[in-house]
């Protein structure tokens, strides 16, 4: 049974005239009992300014801009290194309290109070990542790097001291959970973690990381948490991540396999420049985790290096081709502070967002959903009370594209919601069918039953499993209008869908962390090796980066890879970085 408003197409004929109405329109077939991946979450990072910036740094102005408005379900935060100083008493499978500091003055203790409120707002699925372990777990760090370092760039972690970090993670969920109620949905144990920075960081290679991670995750099992881990939180190149052995180290070791409970990767090309993604590379993860029994999440992604409409319109397109082709379960941007969000208000990316997040909630299910035009883009998603759609016309072109739901459960209705650059995010209630799909506009509807419009839903949701039975992206009726090669080495992927193909990040682009300005060059410059992989050109200078030990500083430092095993292949770019990622 199809769900076709015929009197209201009827009308829009006779109104347009003969001509629009004997046009061949755009058809958009939703199909329910297709279903793919259960959505755990979508967000961003952190408070309303930067956690290195003197407090407060929110109010309930912003959590309920973030959580209520936009429709924030999942949240990033860090955990910082200085939570033990030293070795509380050499018995990592004994809390001596006095040995760790998470009092509210603590980089980590000022964060309860803002967590606090984010679950008292109904936002309870925090995910937190360790940029570097405590520095007296560490070998070799790299204080060239950038003149604040003093042990946090770089290095590696001493193997003799993972039941160490194992309890320092173990001690900040216990104090997490104690001071706030919640505990982590999920945890990384390292941030980006094949090459040093020049801001926090710590290098691992897949093999040292995989034990770390049996290690951490028996702890965990040990301690009775339900936070799940996830990792390695690499580029999302998936050529890279086959070559340097995380996927076969991690998703190929039985023990390690366990302990991770979803692989995780970010959406930059080389730490630095944006990669908004393709259909083909996306597909190849999602091959690969569904062979592998796991969910994928991309857990940071940004571009300092435009703004505005155009950033935010690409931003959604490269949320798309996740959800679609990836089939991620989570998407999280990196910090919302002035970016995402300014004076607790909106910007064209939380339009951006709010068109996807304030009604595709967690347990929601995606389904299968196409368009016959390569200019729609379609995902759609179901849940008990709602059939929700989000198309974008990445046309320069309006269009008119009828609405199919195939199967017995046809909604009585649908209320339109629509993001445009003129506008920004406008409710503009029923729609019509026909809808009209303006050019370079985001539309979400949401299905409405009799009694009345479904809630878009705000507030905390039970996640359902992770399922995707299907054994890749389903076709979208067409080539990609963009011929380019997918950057991704690695197996053949399933053809990408009409409307797309390849979106990529030109060179060039900056990436907002902690205040430090990273330029990378695309030149392979002379250097240190780390962990084979690496930063290409680095120059760092520290600005004002008000929770380092000494406020501000700058430094350099530079390395060389060691063969194509340990970079993104061909994809590298020069630009300029702001801060950890």
């Amino acid at each position: 049974m199809r769900f076709r408003f015929a009197v209201a197409a009827i009308c829009l004929a006779v109104i347009l005239g003969t001509d629009r109405a004997d046009a061949q329109t755009p058809t958009i077939t939703i199909e329910p009992a297709t279903t793919h991946q259960t959505i755990e979450g979508l967000g961003g990072f952190g408070p309303a300014k930067v956690w290195w910036s003197a407090g407060p740094w929110h109010d309930q102005g912003y959590i309920d801009f973030i959580v209520k408005d936009m429709g924030t379900s999942m949240l990033r935060t860090q955990i910082y290194w200085d939570g033990e100083e030293s070795n509380d008493d050499n018995d990592p499978d004994h809390f001596e309290w006095a040995g760790f500091d998470f009092s509210p003055t603590s980089a980590n203790g000022k964060q309860f109070a803002f967590i606090r409120d984010l679950k008292a707002a109904g936002m309870d699925r925090l995910i937190a990542s360790v940029w570097t372990p405590p520095i007296w777990m560490k070998l070799n760090p790299d204080d060239s790097l950038a003149s604040f370092c003093r042990g946090q760039c770089g290095g590696r972690l001493n193997p003799a001291h993972r039941e160490e970090f194992a309890e320092y993670l173990a001690a900040y969920v216990v104090k997490l959970k104690e001071e706030t109620g919640l505990e982590p949905y999920a945890l990384s144990i390292q941030n980006e973690l094949l090459f040093a920075t020049p801001f926090e960081s710590c290098v691992y290679t897949a093999a040292e990381y995989a034990e770390t991670l049996k290690v951490v995750g028996a702890r965990f099992e040990r301690e009775g948490f339900t936070t799940k881990l996830f990792g390695p939180e690499h580029m999302g190149d998936f050529g890279w991540n086959e070559r340097s052995g995380l996927l076969s180290e991690i998703l190929d070791d039985p023990e390690a396999s366990r302990h991770l409970g979803v692989f995780a990767v970010h959406k930059y090309i080389n730490g630095v420049t944006p990669d908004y993604g393709n259909a083909e590379g996306w597909a190849q993860f999602q091959a690969r985790m569904k062979g592998a029994g796991k969910p994928l999440w991309m857990t940071e992604t940004s571009d300092y290096s435009s703004s505005g409409w155009a950033r935010a319109f690409e931003t959604g397109r490269s949320l798309h081709l996740a959800l679609k082709h990836g089939h991620v379960s989570a998407w999280v941007y990196w910090y919302y502070a002035d970016v995402v969000v300014v004076d607790n208000g909106p910007t064209p990316l939380s339009h951006v967002f709010k068109s996807y997040y304030r009604f595709v909630r967690p347990g929601d299910v995606m389904i299968d959903a196409r368009a016959d035009d390569a200019d729609l883009l379609v995902t759609a998603f179901r849940a008990d009370d709602r059939l929700t759609v989000v198309v974008i016309n990445n046309g320069t072109t309006s269009k008119s594209a009828q609405i199919d739901v195939l199967g017995s459960d046809e909604p009585e209705r649908f209320e339109l919601y629509r993001t445009t650059e003129a506008d920004g995010f406008v409710t503009l209630g029923p729609a019509s069918n026909p809808v009209e799909l303006p050019a370079q506009s985001i539309s979400t509807l949401v299905a409405v039953s009799a009694a009345g419009p479904v809630d878009a839903g705000t507030g905390p949701d039970a996640a359902g499993a992770n399922g995707d039975p299907d054994g890749g992206p389903s076709p979208d009726g067409g080539p990609s209008p963009d011929g380019g090669p997918s950057p991704d080495a690695g197996p053949a992927a399933p053809a990408p869908a009409a409307g797309d193909g390849p979106l990529s990040g030109g060179p060039g682009v900056v990436r907002g962390h902690c205040r430090c300005v990273a330029t990378i060059s695309a030149r392979r410059s002379a250097g240190t090796a780390l962990g084979g992989v690496v930063i290409l050109g680095a120059l760092a200078i520290a600005r004002g980066v008000g929770r380092r030990r000494s406020g501000s500083g700058s430094g350099s430092g530079s390395s060389t890879g060691s063969g194509s095993s340990t970079g993104p292949g061909s994809s590298t770019g020069s630009g300029s970085s702001t801060g950890p990622g």
